[in-house]
């Protein structure tokens, strides 16, 4: 039972990349790659050509409660151009004795009025407490496309690949890039179904999210990983300029895993697919 929950980590991590989901996709299963806001600098920069104003969003997760497992980040998009937008931001991330530092910055171009293009360049700093050699610097570049097919559809597609060099100037050979792609079918105003199909480099999950808006500012999510075979759940209350997103995941070996994020919105022009 131990090795298995152990694999079954291994697969939580992988699926989770080497980037910081949003504590909206946490909930919906992890799914991001066609979301449209601060946190799509992480995960798929073509997503930024959907928003249009300046955002700022912090989180603060706590990972299933197992070798003080948590991560905190913050992450910033804002419109430079007509059709430019700009992202960056900063993750730190702990988990029994090793330290992750990310920073990823990111670019993105609408094309026509319905698409976008996105480049990430993202770098990831590792210290290990116990084992120096384990020290490492990892490059990660993503490219990312974003369409609106229809008034209610959104497609996505995300290539990451990266390299690593350990504290020693190994390089770590990679086994190619990951894929990501998804659907988001929003019908009304007040339901979105959302689908991805993630190809890592020795695993795939399949991953489904529900979100529904039962009144005005309030959002109800839920979410499906075939990975580890998670469930999850979470809100997100708007009020003005502000909103908060809360999330708890479930493993059926791990536990629970929750977060929490705040965003501010700099003005109300911001659209979030």
């Amino acid at each position: 039972m131990k090795l298995q929950a152990i694999l079954l980590l291994v697969g939580v991590l992988t699926i989770l990349r080497i980037d910081a989901q949003s504590i909206r996709s946490q909930s919906m299963g992890m799914i991001g790659t066609t979301s449209g806001d601060a946190w799509s600098t992480f995960v798929n920069p073509a997503g930024l050509s959907q928003t249009e104003s300046t955002l700022v969003s912090i989180l603060q997760r706590n990972h299933y409660r197992i070798g003080n497992w948590n991560d905190v980040a913050m992450s910033f998009c804002a419109p430079v151009k007509n059709q430019v937008r700009f992202g960056t931001g900063i993750r730190m991330e702990g988990f029994a004795g090793i330290r992750d530092f990310q920073c990823p910055i990111a670019i993105s171009l609408k094309v026509g009025k319905r698409s976008g293009l996105g480049l990430r360049t993202s770098v990831i700093r590792r210290a290990n407490d116990y084992t120096i050699a384990d020290n490492r610097t990892t490059f990660s570049t993503s490219l990312g496309f974003m369409s609106r097919l229809t008034t209610n559809l959104i497609a996505g597609l995300s290539l990451d690949d990266a390299q690593v060099i350990l504290n020693t100037n190994k390089l770590v050979p990679q086994n190619g890039p990951s894929i990501h792609a998804g659907i988001n079918f929003r019908p009304n105003e007040i339901f979105q179904l959302l689908c991805e199909f993630h190809q890592l480099w020795d695993a795939s999950s399949f991953c489904i999210g529900l979100e529904y808006a039962p009144i005005p500012h309030a959002k109800c999510r839920f979410g499906y990983a075939s990975i580890g075979k998670q469930i999850s759940g979470g809100i997100g209350i708007t009020y003005d300029k502000w909103t908060i997103d809360a999330s708890v995941e479930q493993h059926p070996y791990l536990g629970f895993s929750t977060g929490i994020a705040l965003t501010y919105l700099f003005n109300n022009n911001a659209h979030t697919p």
